[in-house]
Formats: structure tokens, C-alpha cells, sequence
């Protein structure tokens, strides 16, 4: 993002926040209309409080409206008229979906609340309304504030892995989860949003679940456990995670935190909220930096995976030499919301991930564009949004803009620098050296990235007597060049960098109908949005800090240009009878690609809701989503990344059966889901074309279950997911089981409130998560695991067991906390996208101090 729209953006949220008391002056008239029909209701006239507050319910804020409708739900039921009071309470929960009922609230108005909530918390990611879980058409996770502050989390990925089933941890250049085992190099299968914003990536569809996202200012998240393109389109292939923040009201004020921890781990949170009538801001900002952990491989050991047999260290879930942070604001005003976050992370790759894996010693590497090796991805998001409704139509148009700043600085081969050549040269290791400079310079593409220019700098820089000699010559003489010099003694690297924006908006009418006994509503809009990819330049440098070649100007690695992507969409939601709910949409994506051509993509989706009592219900669906081709691999003319222009999006058609049971007045909720999955067009990677291409397919069926238990003092959930593959073709399999997914997943997490006197409240969390043994094929050709050559296709990893604990113990203001995470120190290996399987961190420690202000 150009700085002259960053210091706007800044500027535009300093200026929002300095007009609060000057914006609630210019609310006075509202709130007089509004006061005015509380004193009414006070004294017993709720007839003449409905009326006023139905003459001046279209002057209403948004904030006020909700408000306004609980007070006119309220008279409703004082009046007898309790189909009015649902029906003003149903508009209540739409203006605000997460109202709670107050200890100040009638008992009959609590009831109905209750009673309206009874399939559990409300959720708008769904079907793009407020509703319960029972109406909702897709399986859906609610984790709750309760539920983040109960687990110890650090990530968002930790709070997905801990509380949604069907979800895997997934290693690879960033961090990574799986929803049902579809996943990529990066996570690229599920939309995550931020208020309805998507976070991903229009370049490579990824967005990284780790320290990006604060959690200190989360409401709320809602997870679609599913496809979910007929409302969100593109990358919704297997799931949406919509992050709801906290509003103005929910923070009241500021609080400040910082903890540190193992392996010199920093983090600080801070949040500030407040909301005046009609008027509300919530801030946020967030900072992490870990070394991670520093562990030493020797060749003897199992850890190690190498070309060649050297010992090295390695960093494990290290964030360092650019903190991740997240800095946002949110703004309402009447009907008005604005979004603005800025979000950075980058994270620490343990082995060499591209071409061949291997040890590197990642501090030798210079710091290019402020980071070092490891993928950095820099992010800003606005968005400016109009909600209102008009009787039973409502109307919500809203226009946005998001900026990325991207850096993928990869090794390409390092020795580690402590090595005898003559050692090296001879024998087998000598032809793995010479098998990766093939590679490098022929099979994957890259001699065409050595034009002129690059060739006559490493032959005037390593061997000048050779400047006037033929091109293939030249090439020869580059690999001998490679194999005594480059490779053994020095790091040799590529900095590929872009930047690119993309700015849209989108307009959706919602109408509520009435035909006879059917009632329900229809939603309806599209959506249009325009990419950019503004510039990008590759750097290639070896001897660890030097800089041979730089590629920018007219030699872009990346194609220029942009995509313009248009979607209309529709939705209708009809009660066809008193315990029989129909939900269906459609949506249309075209797509204009940079390269002139269309992609086209229909996805419909069809459910069934049959609510049983008032304590069960069952759904059955069936929809179809799909994820286009990453740009970064259809306009990439870098070897390692060989794409196709012509790639097609990845599909998949999903049936899902799901049940939910919650017994009254028990604290319990469950839940089974069965699915069944067909991906087709999957992109792999063709090793004798050198090229990713679509050739995939996969079917698998699997069934979740989920269990909440809720009291005042104690907090425990208990999730577990089995899978199984029916059929594949060139997809990510062996013996039918998923690689690096494992077959059985069980979660569990148990908070207990020990004490809550005037002494404080002292609070004991654990969870625990297991995984079965997991396929993991070892296919690098001529790689070391251990003393031993390895290129083993049917490599398990073992089965596993982790456990978490922690304290949190608050006496206003303060709270500290204490968490422990592996706190067996279990050593265990997790694969992925990366050629071998990585070792994971292990036992670790934060301390955390927090300060309500």
C-alpha cells in the first residue's frame, strides 16, 4: 500500500475518533424521541410508547434501532400481544445478533429471548442474517468469548484446532490448517473473514491463522463447517471463519496486556471501545516476536534431512526480526460502520523448502526488505458500510479496498559452511550436488530466468576467463562453478517481492415475505471487486549476503496486469411449516482473468431443517464451492513455481446430514455431522512437466461429533472427526488415507473456577488433542534422513497425544495468567506441504499480565 493512502487511512480513524463528542451532539434529537418513550413506558403507558418509537424508528441508528425494538417488544408483551413481541424481538436480534438478555429485563421477556435462542448463540456468517444454530443450513461452530479466554490460546489456529472438528494442523512455509485434509502449501481452502472482510489473499488465496490475528478483540467466531460459495464465492471451498469484533459498548474502556515467554517470546495487546448514542469506536493493536525454538540436528539423528551430511541447528515456530502485529479500528455512526486493519506476519521455515530440504543457517542470511528467509505478507483492509432496514426490506451496500505488500525470501541450497570439499565432492554426495544443479538450472525452468545479464555476472564474478565463450559453455561452467563454490561454501537465495490492491463493493437487499402459512425472507445482490498486481521484482544472491542479480523493470516474474470478478447472488430462507425450514442459494462468479480469459463458476446450495422439538433438530444439505488457481501460480515465470495460465479452479460437491441435541436445562449441547466429499480438478504437481496442473480427484466421507458442557463454574468441550478416503486419482494419497491428515482427530477442553470471592477468581484451564498415525511420504530424491538415503512413499508418523494447561487468577483490574503448552514435551513430527515431516516446538511457557483501565 502506497504510504500516502496509509497516512490517509490513519489520518481518516484519528479524525473519526476526535468527532465522537462533536457526532453524539448531532443525536440528540433521536435519543429525546427515544427517552421520551422509555418515560412512557416507565409509567405504564406502553401504547404511547410504541407509538412513538414507531413514528421515529427510521431516524434510528443501528445501535439505537436494536434498542428501540426490545423497548417495543417489551410493551408488545406487557400489551398480551406476543406474536408483535417475537416479531419485534426477531427485528431486535437482526439489528444485533449477539443480544443478551440483563438481569433488569422482565422474566417473560427473558423467556423469550431464551426461548428464541434456544438452538444456542446467534450467528450472521450463515445466511447473512441473525439466526440460531437450529436454523442455520450448514454445520456451524460458535467459539464463544468464554471459549477463547478458557483455552489459553495463542493463534487463531489454536482456538480452529482446539474447538472445530474436522480440523488438522498442516505444516508448511506458513501456518497452515486443514478442514476435512483439502489443503495447499499455504491455507488457501477456507475463507477467513474479519466482520465480513475477507483476509485472504487475492494473489495466492492464503491467509495465515497465526499471531496476524489479536485475539483480544474477538467477540465472537463463526465457523461454516462446509462449502460455502453460494454466499462468499471464491477460496469458501471447505469452510468459513468470520471473526466478529468486540463493538465500543463490549470494551467500555481500555485494557492493556504483555507477557513473555519461552525461547524470548514478547507479545503486548492492547484494546480501547466506547459507544455514545448512535456513536461507537472499538481500537485494537497487537505485537508478538518469538525466536522460537533452537534446535541442534546432528546427520545421526532422525530429525535429520539433508542432501548432505552436515550438522546444523534449526529454528521452530520462530516470528522474529519483524514483529507480527495487528492494528485496527472499527467506526459506527447511525448506520454507518468503517473498518480499518493493518496486519503483518512472518514466519521462520525449519528446513530448506524449495527443491531439495535441508539444514541452513538462517541467521548467515542478510535482511532484505526487513525480514529474513520466511514468507512475509503485509496487509491493510478498509472497508465503509450503509445497514438499514425500511419495514421488511432491508438494504446494506458497502464499498472496500485492501493492500499487500508480499516478500517470499527462500533458500535455495546452503552447506552450512562447516564442510571438507574433497568430503563432499567425492562419491554419492558429489552427484546429489550435481543432481540439484540439473535441477536447478534445467529441469525446473530456471536457465530460462539466466538470461544474458544474469549469466555474464556469475561468470565475471566466479570465473572471468570464460566471459567470451558460448552460452552453453557459460551454463557448464556456472554449474562447475555452482558445485565448488556456490552451493558448498555459500547460501544461495531468491527474494521474489510484489505489491497489489484490489478495491470493490457490493450492495444486498433482504425482504421479508408472508404467502398464506409460508413466511420467510429473500436475499438478493451482487458483488464486484477489481485486482491489481502493481509491481513485483526478484532478487538472487549467494555467499548469504550478496546480492548477484536483480530482476524488476521489464523482467517482472510475475505477469502484470488485473482480474475483475463480478457475482450476483441469491438466497431464500422459507418456514414451510411450523418445524420445517427450506434454505437455498445461488451465486454466479465471472471472472476475468489477466491473461483475457473467463472462468465461470455456478455454485448452488440446498438444505432441509427439520426442527424435531425444541430441544433436537436435523438438517440435510447439499451444495458446491470451488477455489480458483492462486494468480501467484497461474503468472508466475519463476521454475520454482511453475504454473499454468490456463489452470482451472478447484471444485468440490459436498452432502452433509447433521443433527443437533441441546437438553433443556442441562448445559449440554451435541452434535454429529456426516459429509460426504468430491473434489475434483485438484491441482498437483506434474514431475515430469516440471508444472502444476489440474488432474486431481478425491472422495472421502467422514462423520464429526461435538459435545459443549456449560455450568457457571466449569467450561468443557469434546470433539472428534473420522475420515476416510473412498476413491482418488493424482491427489494427495496413500492406501486411502489423506498424507499428513490423520484419520481419527479427538480434541478435548476443560476450564474449572476454582474460587470467585472478594480474594479474586481463580480459574485452572487444560485441553488435550490426539492424533492417529499419519501417512507422510518421504519422495525427495537423493536425501538423507538420519545416516540412511530416504524415499520412503509409505513413511507413518506416529500417533500422538498433547496436552495444555494453564491458571488465570483476576482481582480487578488485573488478571495474570500462566500457560504451559506441550506440557508432556512431547516430540513429535508434523507434515504437509513441505517435502518431509517438521518437528514441532516443544514445552513452552508464557506468562501474561493484563490491566482493565
Amino acid at each position: 500500500m502506497p504510504n500516502r493512502l496509509r497516512y490517509i487511512a490513519l489520518c481518516a480513524t484519528l479524525l473519526l475518533l476526535c468527532a465522537t463528542r462533536s457526532a453524539a451532539q448531532t443525536e440528540n434529537s433521536s435519543m429525546q424521541t427515544y427517552s421520551q418513550a422509555e418515560e412512557e413506558y416507565n409509567i405504564g403507558n406502553f401504547h404511547e410508547a410504541d407509538s412513538i418509537l414507531d413514528a421515529n424508528m427510521s431516524s434510528y441508528s443501528t445501535t439505537l434501532k436494536a434498542s428501540a425494538y426490545r423497548l417495543r417488544a417489551l410493551c408488545s408483551l406487557l400489551n398480551g400481544d406476543k406474536e408483535k413481541a417475537r416479531e419485534h424481538a426477531q427485528q431486535m436480534f437482526r439489528a444485533n445478533p449477539y443480544y443478551t438478555a440483563s438481569v433488569y429485563d422482565p422474566p417473560r421477556f427473558v423467556d423469550l429471548v431464551e426461548e428464541m435462542k434456544q438452538g444456542g448463540a446467534r450467528v450472521s456468517t450463515a445466511s447473512q442474517q441473525a439466526e440460531t444454530l437450529d436454523e442455520v443450513p450448514v454445520p456451524v461452530t460458535v467459539i464463544t468469548e468464554d471459549m477463547i479466554e478458557s483455552s489459553g490460546a495463542r493463534t487463531l489456529q489454536d482456538l480452529l484446532l482446539l474447538y472445530v472438528p474436522g480440523m488438522s494442523l498442516i505444516e508448511g512455509p506458513e501456518a497452515n490448517i486443514s478442514m476435512h485434509g483439502v489443503y495447499s502449501a499455504a491455507q488457501e481452502k477456507i475463507l477467513i473473514m474479519l466482520d465480513g472482510h475477507r483476509l485472504n489473499s487475492r494473489v495466492t488465496n492464503s491467509e495465515a491463522p497465526d499471531y496476524r490475528t489479536s485475539l483480544d478483540k474477538i467477540k465472537q467466531i463463526e465457523v461454516l463447517r462446509g462449502p460455502a460459495s453460494s454466499l462468499y464465492g471464491n477460496v469458501a471451498l471447505t469452510a468459513v471463519v468470520n471473526i466478529i469484533t468486540k463493538k465500543g459498548h463490549e470494551m467500555d474502556g481500555a485494557n492493556i496486556s504483555a507477557g513473555i515467554g519461552s525461547n524470548n517470546t514478547f507479545r503486548a495487546d492492547f484494546t480501547m471501545g466506547k459507544e455514545a448514542v448512535g456513536l461507537g469506536y472499538s481500537l485494537w493493536a497487537s505485537i508478538f516476536t518469538s525466536d522460537g525454538e533452537q534446535r541442534s540436528v546432528n546427520p545421526e539423528d532422525d530429525l535429520f534431512y539433508g542432501m548432505i551430511q552436515v550438522p546444523g541447528t534449526m529454528y521452530i515456530n520462530g516470528y522474529n526480526h519483524q514483529p507480527s502485529y495487528d492494528i485496527g479500528f472499527t467506526g459506527q455512526y447511525k448506520n454507518f460502520n468503517f473498518l480499518f486493519n493493518m496486519q503483518n506476519s512472518k514466519r521462520v521455515t525449519p528446513y530448506i523448502q524449495l527443491l531439495y530440504p535441508g539444514l541452513y543457517d538462517y541467521d548467515k542470511y542478510r535482511n532484505i526488505n526487513g525480514v529474513k528467509p520466511g514468507r512475509d505478507r503485509k496487509a491493510t483492509h478498509m472497508e465503509l458500510s450503509y445497514d438499514n432496514s425500511f419495514g421488511k426490506l432491508s438494504l446494506k451496500v458497502n464499498a472496500f479496498a485492501d493492500f499487500e505488500s508480499n516478500t517470499y525470501y527462500d533458500v535455495i541450497a546452503d552447506t552450512i559452511n562447516s564442510i571438507n570439499d574433497a568430503n563432499v565432492i567425492n562419491g554419492a554426495a558429489g552427484e546429489m550436488i550435481d543432481s540439484l544443479i540439473n535441477e536447478l538450472l534445467v529441469h525446473r525452468g530456471l536457465k530460462s530466468m539466466f538470461d544474458t545479464t544474469t549469466v555474464n555476472a556469475i561468470i565475471d564474478k566466479y570465473a572471468p576467463s570464460f566471459r567470451d565463450s558460448a552460452y552453453a559453455q557459460k551454463i557448464q561452467t556456472i554449474k562447475g562453478v555452482v558445485l565448488s563454490s556456490l552451493i558448498i561454501k555459500r547460501g544461495l537465495y531468491q527474494v521474489q517481492s510484489w505489491n497489489d490492491y484490489t478495491y470493490g463493493g457490493s450492495i444486498q437487499l433482504n425482504y421479508d415475505y408472508k404467502l398464506g402459512r409460508i413466511t420467510g425472507n429473500i436475499l438478493g445482490g451482487i458483488q464486484a471487486e477489481n485486482y491489481v498486481m502493481q509491481n513485483n521484482s526478484l532478487l538472487f544472491g549467494d555467499d548469504y549476503t550478496h546480492v548477484l542479480v536483480t530482476l524488476a523493470e521489464g523482467t517482472h516474474t510475475l505477469a502484470l496486469g488485473h482480474e475483475y470478478v463480478i457475482s450476483p447472488f441469491l438466497q431464500i430462507k422459507s418456514y414451510l411449516t411450523d418445524r420445517l425450514i427450506f434454505n437455498g442459494g445461488l451465486r454466479y462468479d465471472h471472472k476475468r482473468r489477466y491473461n483475457e480469459r473467463n472462468l465461470d463458476a455456478l455454485s448452488p446450495r440446498v438444505s432441509l431443517i427439520y426442527r424435531i422439538n425444541n430441544e433436537m433438530n436435523a438438517k440435510l444439505g447439499y451444495a458446491r464451492s470451488f477455489v480458483d488457481a492462486p494468480y501467484f501460480y497461474r503468472a508466475n515465470k519463476l521454475g520454482a513455481y511453475p504454473g499454468g495460465e490456463n489452470l482451472e479452479a478447484e471444485t468440490m460437491h459436498a452432502v452433509q446430514l447433521d443433527f443437533r441435541w441441546k437438553p433443556k436445562n442441562t448445559g449440554l449441547a451435541y452434535e454429529a455431522n456426516i459429509y460426504y466429499n468430491s473434489l475434483s480438478d485438484l491441482i498437483f504437481y506434474d514431475n515430469q512437466n516440471d508444472l502444476y496442473i489440474n488432474a486431481g480427484h478425491m472422495k472421502m466421507i467422514g462423520i464429526e461429533n461435538s459435545l459443549l458442557y456449560a455450568t457457571t463454574r466449569s467450561l468443557a468441550t469434546l470433539n472428534a472427526t473420522y475420515q476416510r478416503v473412498v476413491s482418488s486419482n493424482d491427489a494427495n494419497v496413500t492406501n486411502k488415507h489423506i498424507n499428513n491428515y490423520p484419520d481419527f482427530i479427538a480434541t478435548a477442553s476443560y476450564r474449572y473456577r476454582i474460587f470467585d470471592t472478594r480474594l479474586g477468581r481463580l480459574s485452572a484451564r487444560a485441553n488435550a488433542t490426539f492424533y492417529s498415525k499419519q501417512y507422510s511420504p518421504i519422495t525427495s530424491r537423493s536425501v538423507y534422513r538420519g545416516d540412511e538415503l530416504c524415499n520412503d512413499e509409505n513413511y507413518q508418523i506416529p500417533a500422538r497425544l498433547t496436552l495444555n494447561a494453564g491458571l488465570d487468577y483476576k482481582l480487578k483490574p488485573l488478571t495474570l495468567s500462566f500457560s504451559c503448552y506441550n506440557l508432556l514435551g512431547a516430540k513429535y513430527l508434523q507434515g504437509g506441504s513441505s517435502n518431509i515431516p517438521v518437528p514441532q516446538e516443544q514445552r513452552t511457557v508464557m506468562l501474561k499480565l493484563s490491566c482493565k483501565l
